[in-house]
């Protein structure tokens, strides 16, 4: 859909090779494009989970789509966050979930995708030295981009812990997150 301002009004746009249903996933609109990364399909009965990894371009102009493609780059997931980087040669993508039902992992990692060659780098986050500490693992965090910075507040995650005494089994535990982290886009070091 799309909205136009002047008009108070939503027209629903018509585009052929659409990419799949879904839902948190992640949406940028960059330099006449609209740029769609992962997300999730839930089945009805909610017994099936697919998430994607997917990357996919909307041509504003032409209202046409384009997948995009995705070797080399983020897992599959949901929940993440995507900015465009302040000096607007690549996006960032930060973060999210992957949850089968049976299985949870929550991520920390900083993605960048460079617009010029549609190819991914894993910048920060995930372990591996000091360069790399930053916030716990999350989804649904909010983030932002500014001058020389990737600002991540907040977020959620769970995760199953021990079950209570007199309880059987494990106990799914969340955590909601209120910390604020920057991270410097010319080192890739957070504070």
């Amino acid at each position: 859909f799309r909205y136009d301002a002047a008009r108070n009004r939503w027209t629903e746009t018509i585009a052929p090779n659409p990419p799949p249903p879904r839902s948190a996933h992640q949406a940028v609109a960059h330099g006449g494009y609209l740029y769609v990364h992962g997300g999730e399909f839930t089945s009805p009965s909610q017994e099936r989970f697919h998430h994607y990894r997917d990357l996919w371009r909307f041509d504003l102009e032409a209202n046409e789509w384009e997948r995009l493609p995705d070797k080399g780059g983020p897992s599959a997931r949901s929940g993440h966050r995507m900015v465009a980087h302040p000096k607007g040669k690549s996006l960032l993508l930060f973060g999210g979930f992957y949850d089968t039902g049976n299985e949870i992992r929550y991520y920390n990692v900083v993605w960048e995708l460079a617009l010029d060659t549609m190819t991914w780098k894993h910048r920060a986050g995930g372990g591996g030295g000091l360069k790399n500490v930053g916030p716990s693992p999350r989804s649904a965090s909010h983030v932002a981009a500014h001058g020389d910075a990737l600002f991540v507040y907040g977020g959620y995650c769970k995760y199953a812990g021990d079950g209570d005494a007199g309880s059987d089994g494990d106990v799914e535990k969340g955590v909601t997150h209120s910390d604020l982290w920057r991270l410097d886009l010319r080192t890739w070091c957070w504070e």
